[in-house]
């Protein structure tokens, strides 16, 4: 902090120095006396640069009589303004301004912006702060004033920030922020002078380093001459690792060539005087007898050094001069390796032909998937049917061996069913049964199979809540997302890396739940982090969405991420992706809280308990019409009123003329260019006081929208008494 004295009497005292001066009062002159003292304790060797910023921000605390201050440092990538050092302040407001926005509204924001001082003499009836969160912040740590200084160098470089804070309204004095000004200025100088100093010890360490490091030899000499000025020998100023293993002198730092082992002395001093008198680099290949190595060198002068020093550059080629001479014999044997690689281009050609017919049948099974969940979806129909004019029929027969025949005909219904449920879970179309889960049972019992999935280059790493929530979830849609994100990560992660399974418990306020779409709440949330190659913005907006890959033709379908998002959504949760590009990616599956014990199992249900309706209204809407009429038949016996509609358009002009609805039963998939999910968003949308229960053979996760909760699902064929059971369950709920 030289030449401090004259310009902080100048400055302070605000009298140009050609003009006769007065006398500075007694305040001025104890700043001056301040500024002095801790100019002159950072300008002594034995005080370090945090000791000298406290000095500072100590001075700056004195001279505007505050009570507390901090001083901030302007870093980038973002710019934002970081506490470097500070006196006075709790935990609370450290964390709070730990990082500031360049451009935040707060004081030293707004200095930071303007490049000058900003003074708010009162906080509570400054307009700046008005609405703003810190203001609170500020006012809880007894701070009622403040005053913010830019720390500018007198390159014009802004810094970073000084600021001194006041319990008390308070305006400092003209003279004290004129010191402030002095004091900011020279503390950016200082700064800016350590932050340089800084930068070039980084730099000489690097270049120390790399000239270390390199497999070239590298030194350095300098050219000794006589009194008449002729060159007789050459000095080494410098060599690194490689020279000494390359050359076999050691310890050379510093001698004459002429007090080594002679070898081709005149040569090469000839060589190196050449080289400087015409500034012309020069690069030849020499054969040093004593190792019998050939080497490459480079002889340059050096760029702003003395002209008699030169940096010269070689590397050992022997093995490439042998690689060389050989290469003038080996025609046969590339002839050789030509017809080994057209044998290896035939098998890759053969596998590649194998991979097609393998991405066929994959096709072949998706297109016979889809085939068999339309045959198991008319199939339940069938068995609907069957099912409901059993039941009927068993309810209005009295003779006893009439009734266990038409008992043994629902069993085996229900063995038609147990089929149809397997043909589903082929087709991928299973309807979700949901039950009380563990996830850190769920996520132990994986822990075997993600191993052998994952491979030994990828390490598996688990952190499970010990006092986690319990939840409810279908557990092999739980496995089977698992698994899902588990291979997307090891596909992430070609080289190695490691995968991270967590448990957490986590909790939605409303602005929260805003954000993912979620009700307000208690969940359960599975995280599973991989260190892979991340995603991009654009790819992480599109992951979820069906069909959606970026793996190569034959690798993925692109239904992976986009199930795992359905099962959250249909599960009353949600799914949230965090990836950066080269540092890796976290998926969050976040399931309800259940606060219920696990339900015992009891016997079944009897006929007569089955809860009744009072006389409900209940639409119908089913395009098979024996599937409608047993279904009409079933309502009826159970007390209910029914209405009846045999497509999604005749559904919504019942429910539009009809004002007693109080429920609407319906098939998923029907002709008339509307779906049972159609209905039920029309119903959300129109109706909302209307509740909507769908039956369907399948379950198609992707028809549910990202952001709207499922429908209540039954699933075909359905007993009596599971109907009676889910209609009053869904006309009960709140």
């Amino acid at each position: 902090m030289r030449g401090f004295g004259a310009d902080v009497t100048t400055r302070l005292t605000g009298r140009d120095a050609n003009r006769e001066r007065e006398p500075a009062n007694a305040d001025e002159l104890q700043f001056l006396s301040q500024l002095y003292e801790v100019s002159a304790s950072c300008a002594l060797p034995g005080n370090g640069y945090e000791y000298c910023l406290e000095r500072i921000l100590e001075t700056a605390i004195a001279i505007t009589e505050a009570d507390k201050g901090n001083m901030q440092r302007l870093a980038a990538s973002p710019e934002h303004l970081e506490i470097i050092c500070q006196r006075g302040f709790d935990e609370a407001f450290l964390t709070y301004f730990s990082a500031v926005r360049r451009d935040a509204h707060a004081a030293c924001g707004a200095a930071c912006v303007t490049r000058q001082r900003v003074l708010v003499e009162d906080i509570a009836t400054s307009e700046m702060f008005w609405g703003q969160a810190f203001r609170d912040v500020l006012i809880a740590a007894g701070v009622q004033a403040v005053q913010s200084t830019p720390l500018i160098s007198s390159s014009g470089a802004l810094l970073g920030m000084i600021s001194t804070h006041f319990n008390r309204p308070h305006r400092p004095s003209d003279a004290q922020l004129r010191a402030m000004d002095l004091l900011a200025r020279q503390a950016a100088d200082y700064i800016e002078r350590k932050q340089a100093e800084a930068t070039l010890r980084e730099s000489e360490a690097k270049y120390r380093t790399l000239f270390q490091s390199i497999d070239e030899g590298f030194c350095i000499i300098e050219q000794v001459s006589d009194e008449a000025g002729n060159v007789v020998d050459y000095r080494f100023v410098e060599v690194n690792q490689a020279f000494e293993r390359q050359s076999g002198l050691a310890g050379v730092t510093g001698k004459l060539r002429s007090e080594l082992a002679a070898c081709r002395e005149d040569f090469w001093r000839h060589l190196y005087d050449e080289v400087a008198r015409t500034g012309m680099a020069r690069r030849l290949q020499n054969f040093h007898g004593p190792t019998n190595r050939w080497y490459d060198v480079y002889v340059a002068p050096l760029e702003g050094s003395d002209p008699q020093r030169l940096g010269i550059v070689f590397n050992d080629i022997t093995e490439r001069r042998k690689t060389e001479r050989a290469l003038a014999s080996t025609n046969e044997q590339l002839e050789l390796r030509v017809a080994k690689r057209t044998r290896q281009l035939e098998r890759e050609m053969r596998l590649r032909e194998q991979a097609q017919a393998a991405l066929a049948q994959s096709q072949q099974l998706e297109s016979l998937g889809q085939l068999t969940g339309g045959i198991a979806h008319d199939f339940n129909n069938l068995l609907t049917v069957i099912s409901g004019n059993l039941e009927l029929a068993e309810s209005k027969i009295a003779d006893r061996e009439a009734r266990h025949a038409v008992q043994q005909a629902i069993d085996a219904v229900a063995m038609g069913a147990n089929l149809n449920r397997q043909l589903l879970s082929f087709a991928r179309r299973r309807k979700l049964a949901p039950e009380r889960v563990n996830m850190n049972y769920r996520v132990g019992e994986m822990t075997q199979l993600l191993r052998r999935t994952l491979g030994e280059e990828i390490e598996l790493e688990l952190h499970l809540d010990g006092s986690l929530w319990p939840t409810r979830a279908d557990p092999g849609e739980i496995n089977s997302a698992i698994v899902n994100i588990a291979v997307n990560a090891r596909d992430a992660m070609p080289t190695g890396g490691k995968l991270t399974i967590a448990t957490v418990n986590l909790s939605l306020d409303d602005a929260r739940s805003r954000e993912v779409d979620a009700p307000p709440g208690d969940y359960v949330g599975l995280e599973i982090t991989d260190t892979g190659h991340g995603m991009s913005p654009a790819i992480r907006r599109r992951a979820v969405e069906p069909f959606f890959t970026t793996k190569a033709a034959g690798k993925g379908t692109g239904l992976g991420l986009s199930s795992v998002h359905g099962f959250a959504r249909q599960s009353g949760g949600f799914m949230e992706i965090a990836s950066d590009i080269a540092i890796g990616t976290t998926i969050r599956i976040c399931l309800p809280r259940v606060m219920e014990a696990a339900a015992a199992v009891g016997s079944a249900t009897c006929e007569q308990d089955l809860p009744s309706g009072n006389a409900e209204l209940v639409l119908v809407v089913e395009d098979n019409e024996p599937v409608r009429q047993v279904t009409l038949a079933r309502l009826e016996s159970l007390g209910y009123a029914v209405l009846e509609a045999s497509n999604g358009p005749e559904a919504i002009e019942v429910l539009k003329a009809e004002s007693a609805i109080e429920l609407v039963l319906s098939d998923v998939v029907m002709p008339g260019g509307m779906s049972g999910y159609d209905i039920a968003a029309w119903v959300r949308s129109e109706k909302p006081g209307i509740k909507v229960m769908l039956a369907s053979g399948h379950v198609d996760v992707t028809a549910v929208q990202p952001g709207e909760a499922a429908p209540n699902l039954l699933a075909k064929p359905y007993s009596r008494a599971a109907l009676a059971h889910a209609l009053r369950e869904v006309l009960d709920a709140q």
